[in-house]
């Protein structure tokens, strides 16, 4: 008859702890205060600096059928035990609930690479006019849901980024300089006019105009 194993419990701070054994059930509470510290840090540990601490505490013996851990699931583990931290998609440890600007702050060049496709009489205008890449981005403009989706998807455990015109605000905090569009519903950034309409014989209101689509 297969010998059954046994699993110990261990209550932590209102969290119940299911351990191969006691000596794992007081690591992961050990992690568990080490992911916290580390959480509060300002500004936030890199994600090597988070591995070192986490390994720093010391690991018992695991038992004969108990999986070892590697760096995901040491990680996971940290911020499950913890009283306040949660994991970015970086494998950065923050405090859960994080202040809106500063994960806007810390996850600001995620921002890159929003937008679709131009379209493509505007597209023509830019290779035209010799717009860069950043310059047909900013053509697309950015809306409020990609700049949400982008912060949430790097701290899903922050505070929720506000609408427009708070968010507006909260960007040119950060030195993200933007305008708002209202006959798109997105942000532009204001050098754009400049930048775009250099070198052309196109009259720059009239250019700027077709390219954000305002004339059809």
């Amino acid at each position: 008859m297969m010998a059954q194993r046994r699993f110990q419990m261990r209550r932590v701070v209102g969290k119940i702890v299911v351990a191969c054994s006691q000596e794992l059930g007081v690591f992961a509470e050990k992690l568990g205060q080490a992911a916290d510290k580390l959480a509060s840090a300002d500004p936030l540990a890199s994600p090597m600096r988070v591995f070192q601490e986490l390994y720093e505490v010391r690991q018992p013996p695991q038992p004969h059928g108990c999986q070892p851990f590697n760096n995901e699931r040491l990680l996971n583990l940290a911020a499950a035990m913890s009283q306040s931290a949660a994991v970015s998609s970086r494998q950065e440890v923050y405090p859960r609930g994080m202040a809106a600007e500063r994960a806007l702050r810390l996850g600001i060049n995620s921002l890159s690479g929003l937008g679709g496709e131009l379209e493509p009489r505007i597209s023509r205008i830019a290779r035209m006019t010799g717009t860069t890449a950043n310059e047909e981005e900013m053509l697309r403009g950015i809306s409020v849901k990609q700049i949400r989706e982008r912060i949430l998807a790097r701290y899903p455990a922050s505070e929720p980024l506000p609408d427009h015109p708070a968010l507006q605000d909260l960007l040119l905090k950060v030195g993200f300089d933007v305008r708002w569009d209202p006959t798109t519903s997105t942000y532009h950034r204001p050098q754009l006019h400049a930048t775009f309409t250099s070198g052309s014989s196109i009259p720059p209101d009239f250019l700027l105009q077709l390219a954000l689509g305002m004339l059809r």
